[in-house]
């Protein structure tokens, strides 16, 4: 899925201004990618689900401080950034694990979404955290090349390199699973 960065500011003002629908819209519109995103960080599912949950529960608490019109999705990806960071340095948290959103996905087939999450996570593992941060945020967050590399605060050439790298890497591994 790709996330559209206007719908995102869209959901953050609407709840900003007390709609509180729009959060509930804005979790379920990019929790998954701030799970992969976090997972990225972290390659721990319980502590990525962890630093998803925090990350909203910062964004409930800091909105509005969020400035309309900027970029929603680099906001949201460095509360998560943040929340990841934390969520890999401690431990010893209680992990708050919500598969809604793969629950809604499984209403198509649950074998098959339980398998493409797998498989998908499977294949990130083959890449480097840089390299992840990158495809993630690329990819999903419909971001070019030189924003992602803005909101990951690296020069637009090493995400280039990253996400260049990264595609040779997950093509050779393609095809070793094919053999």
């Amino acid at each position: 899925m790709i996330i559209e960065k206007s719908t995102v500011d869209g959901y953050i003002c609407g709840f900003r201004d007390g709609n509180r629908d729009d959060f509930d819209a804005l979790y379920r519109y990019t929790r998954e990618f701030l799970y992969m995103y976090a997972l990225s960080v972290v390659k721990d599912r319980f502590a990525a689900d962890d630093a998803v949950q925090d990350a909203f529960i910062r964004v409930y608490r800091y909105a509005e401080k969020y400035k309309p019109g900027t970029n929603a999705l680099a906001w949201l990806i460095e509360i998560t950034k943040n929340a990841a960071i934390n969520a890999k340095n401690d431990r010893g948290a209680v992990v708050i694990v919500d598969k809604s959103s793969r629950a809604e996905k499984a209403i198509e087939g649950p074998e098959r979404a339980a398998a493409d999450a797998d498989y998908m996570e499977y294949m990130l593992k083959k890449l480097s955290a840089g390299e992840r941060q990158v495809v993630t945020v690329h990819l999903y967050g419909d971001c070019t090349l030189k924003e992602t590399a803005e909101i990951l605060g690296i020069p637009a050439t090493t995400a280039e390199w990253r996400y260049k790298s990264a595609l040779k890497k997950l093509k050779r591994a393609l095809e070793a699973d094919k053999l």
